[in-house]
């Protein structure tokens, strides 16, 4: 099942609506969100590791499904945006990249990106619990505070990429080391 994460902003009556629509998204339901005035799609992308994706978060989407609906959305003449999640379990730096190659191959017009909150009675929480990993209480938001503590990679790590995600995915390759040094330095 494919999800995505809607944000209608409506001509007349300017609100927020965040749902989730499953199935294969078509062009024509993408047309009939902006007939009815959409002006903007968050497609939950989440993790761009294929197995991070759909054994962990249990999300069940493949790449190529991912990349068609944010196609099929800018077609539609939707901005569309990018939802991401880093930090979960298991990441690594490398898996971080994937979300960020993920995100580069897609183009979105903007991407929202905040960092793993294992949520109560959560399978991904469960993998938390098992894994002996530390979850820090949750009293803050999931944009600018690390809840969960994993040996693949540190909190500090963590907050560094969450604050230049989205130069990777929008500023050419040549500053990738210039934005990489201060996270190099980071344990």
């Amino acid at each position: 099942m494919f999800f995505i994460i809607l944000n209608l902003t409506l001509s007349v009556c300017h609100f927020l609506l965040q749902t989730f629509i499953g199935g294969n998204v078509t062009k024509e339901i993408f047309h009939a969100l902006k007939n009815a005035g959409c002006q903007q799609v968050n497609i939950g992308l989440e993790a761009g590791n294929d197995w991070q994706r759909n054994k962990v978060l249990k999300r069940h989407m493949s790449k190529d499904q991912i990349l068609n609906a944010i196609s099929n959305g800018k077609k539609a003449g939707l901005k569309v945006f990018t939802f991401n999640i880093i930090g979960v379990p298991y990441e690594t730096e490398e898996t971080i990249w994937d979300t960020i190659r993920l995100n580069r191959l897609a183009r979105p017009a903007g991407v929202i990106h905040t960092l793993f909150m294992p949520l109560t009675r959560s399978e991904a929480k469960d993998i938390c619990d098992k894994e002996g990993w530390t979850i820090k209480e949750i009293s803050a938001g999931y944009y600018d505070c690390v809840f969960l503590e994993q040996p693949s990679i540190s909190s500090r790590k963590l907050i560094g990429y969450q604050h230049v995600f989205d130069l990777y995915v929008y500023c050419p390759r040549w500053l990738y080391p210039i934005i990489l040094k201060p996270i190099n330095n980071l344990t």
